[in-house]
């Protein structure tokens, strides 16, 4: 059979009770589905018309709540389990399936690189697009660099604090409403707009 189908994931806002959704994909095997439910993955699914190109239905174990996020998506092992013998049958049922986990596994990871962060094709030069090493970047935002957009490991991160907590700021250069000042004591702020950029 065909494969028709170029996108590998459904997504859902569920109803009340909901327990049946349909993935419009063709998948092999049970094993090739992966089903989230609030980002938590769901067992015990049953799952109709697998070798279709046009996908079925996932029936959950169970009925949902009302507006449960459920995504439906191919995560099918990319592996060989099948080989040719020379001299051996080459039966066209055989070689259409072979064929046809191929472009499957072609589609399902053009839908995982379009995901991921990548960059434009109108950009003309190219740039390094690895990350830093994870001691390099442990704790530290990821920020991109001023000349080249490279990414790179940006300011160690701060821990949130909440009104009536303090942080100490002193001797920052910061904006507060759009005044540039350096800290030099303790200072109550309410309702101002802190900016800790680049001054």
């Amino acid at each position: 059979m065909t494969v028709s189908a170029t996108n590998t994931r459904n997504d859902y806002v569920a109803s009340t009770n909901q327990q049946v959704f349909a993935y419009t994909f063709k998948a092999l095997a049970i094993t090739d589905l992966v089903v989230l439910r609030n980002g938590a993955e769901e067992e015990g699914f049953d799952v109709t018309n697998l070798g279709l190109p046009t996908g079925g239905n996932v029936i959950l174990a169970a009925p949902v709540n009302n507006n449960d996020i459920i995504s439906i998506y191919l995560a099918m092992p990319i592996v060989r389990v099948t080989n040719y013998q020379a001299g051996g049958d080459f039966l066209a049922a055989d070689v259409n399936a072979d064929f046809d986990k191929v472009y499957i596994g072609a589609i399902q990871n053009e839908n995982a690189i379009g995901r991921s962060i990548q960059l434009d094709p109108s950009e003309p030069v190219a740039v390094n697009m690895t990350l830093p090493l994870r001691d390099a970047r442990k704790g530290r935002f990821l920020q991109f660099n001023a000349i080249t957009g490279a990414p790179e490991a940006g300011p160690l991160y701060s821990p949130t604090f909440v009104g009536g907590e303090g942080i100490d700021i002193t001797g920052d250069v910061i904006s507060i409403d759009s005044t540039v000042v350096t800290l030099t004591k303790e200072q109550t702020l309410e309702n101002k707009h802190i900016d800790a950029g680049n001054f």
